[in-house]
């Protein structure tokens, strides 16, 4: 017998597709973020804009690094950076980061250092090479592999083509604002040795027991200007980080509690009231970084040493250098030149006067007696 359609369709479709349709697309865009290595240095937008960071300890590897880092949000993370060698990590941020602002401190023990202004994708490397940069954002080709590759020519050279960028960015001021009274330099010259212990020389009087201008070297902190203190404006010091200091001597006082060999200075930055105590490069104090005083950790690799010369960075902060400041305490005289000796040389210290003192003459009379004088009488008599 012969079918013939209905009058209705039926409930099904009168054609069968050639193959089950699929689950999903066959085509599904990878969107997510990922680490990329980018070069030795810390991650930066340029050599010398850096970004906020929050610093975690004893991390074993770069990849701990980076999972540590992706445990709190990661909408303005940027990179990562790893040293090695002191088994340190860096969790790199766009300015003004919430998690930086929070730093908590159950991911991040090492604390936190804001006040950098880099934002953005990472561009750069600077700093020692010890540490290792990667960069952390969406892949860059249609497809990318798990480990996407950038698509440059070759990897950037380490250091910059120039030893020294030929102008200062102009994110930072060129010179020093002309109404700060910057601190008086060091002495120039020292004195040569100790003062012995007696003079060389014979004295008009008996020598003081030490010397009538006598050098008082002391360290004291000397306001410099507002940025971060550093000896080129990108050349910085490593610091101590202290959280919850009331004022820029509070800070200062702080940093003295440590030996202050390697101390150059300290920075306050008052409406966080975070303080910083900058430090010699590879300093004691640093690698030790004792958590009983800076409660925000420290942050080493930075390769500045020797006094404060300079300032960079955000103005919220107020550098202060530390260094010798010479003071000079008056004593007793000294008199300046030496006497000719008694001719008997029983006597160490003659009389300031050579002249001989004369007294009266005497007259006598024809038998050779005294003649009694008005001068002897009147001597005499009283």
């Amino acid at each position: 017998p012969t079918v013939e359609p209905t009058s209705r369709p039926s409930g099904t479709p009168t054609r069968v597709p050639t193959q089950a349709p699929t689950s999903r697309p066959s085509m599904v865009p990878t969107v997510r973020k990922e680490f990329s290595f980018f070069g030795n240095g810390w991650c930066s937008v340029t050599g010398s804009i850096l970004y906020d960071r929050a610093i975690v300890e004893s991390m074993n590897s770069a990849t701990d690094c980076q999972n540590k880092c992706l445990e709190v949000d990661d909408t303005d993370l940027v990179g990562s950076g790893y040293k090695a060698n002191n088994e340190r990590c860096h969790c790199y941020y766009n300015n003004d980061s919430a998690v930086v602002a929070s730093c908590s401190a159950s991911i991040f023990n090492g604390g936190c250092s804001d006040g950098y202004s880099g934002s953005g994708p990472v561009s750069a490397t600077s700093g020692p090479t010890a540490w290792e940069c990667y960069s952390y954002g969406l892949p860059v080709t249609d497809n990318p592999s798990r480990s996407p590759t950038r698509n440059p020519t070759g990897w950037p050279s380490l250091s910059p083509t120039t030893a020294s960028p030929t102008s200062a960015p102009s994110s930072r001021p060129t010179r020093l604002p002309s109404n700060i009274e910057l601190p008086s330099p060091s002495p120039t010259v020292e004195p040569t040795s100790r003062p012995s212990g007696t003079p060389t020389r014979v004295p008009t009087q008996a020598p003081t027991s030490r010397p009538s201008m006598v050098p008082t070297v002391r360290k004291e902190f000397s306001f410099f200007g507002n940025g971060w203190c550093s000896v080129t404006g990108s050349i910085l010091y490593d610091r101590a980080i202290v959280e919850s200091m009331n004022s820029a001597t509070d800070c200062q006082n702080k940093c003295l509690e440590v030996d202050d060999t390697d101390l150059v200075g300290s920075g306050y930055k008052a409406n966080n009231e975070r303080c910083h105590c900058y430090y010699n490069n590879d300093s004691a104090v640093i690698a030790s970084c004792s958590a009983s005083v800076f409660n925000g950790g420290c942050s080493d690799g930075f390769s500045g040493s020797g006094p404060v010369s300079a300032i960079s960075g955000p103005t919220a902060w107020e550098c202060y250098s530390y260094g010798p400041v010479a003071a000079v305490t008056q004593s007793r005289s000294v008199p300046s030149g030496p006497a000719a000796p008694s001719p008997s040389g029983s006597t160490l210290f003659p009389t300031a006067s050579p002249t001989k003192k004369r007294g009266p003459k005497i007259a006598f009379t024809a038998n050779g007696g005294r003649r009694r004088t008005r001068r002897f009488l009147r001597k005499t008599l009283g």
